[in-house]
């Protein structure tokens, strides 16, 4: 089987890339911050004091729904509105949708 070397490269090409752009290095600086202070109460501490795991199922779609408003809150003055408002929705919708169901097989 041919397997291109370039490609073991690939990944960090890509994280070079966007390490490049200042905003796209503030964004993920913020997501992490944001991603980590959501994790720990959501799905951490609850999974240590019940053991189970199941946590990570509400915590997980509550990180889309942080992806969603910092998109929003986050995005470029020079950003095409239309794309952002888009974008945003898409990740509010879906983590929204996947954190009600999970909410809901929790209770």
């Amino acid at each position: 089987a041919f397997y291109p070397i370039f490609l073991n490269a690939a990944p960090f090409i890509g994280v070079a890339a966007l390490a490049s752009d200042s905003q796209t290095v503030r964004f993920a600086a913020v997501n992490s911050l944001v991603q980590t202070a959501l994790f720990i109460p959501t799905a951490q501490l609850p999974s240590l004091l019940t053991g189970r795991m199941s946590w990570v199922d509400i915590a997980w779609p509550c990180g889309l729904v942080a992806l969603g408003v910092q998109t929003k809150l986050l995005a470029s003055q020079d950003a095409n509105p239309w794309r952002t408002n888009l974008v945003s929705s898409l990740y509010l919708f879906q983590g929204g949708r996947m954190a009600l169901g999970a909410i809901m097989m929790t209770i």
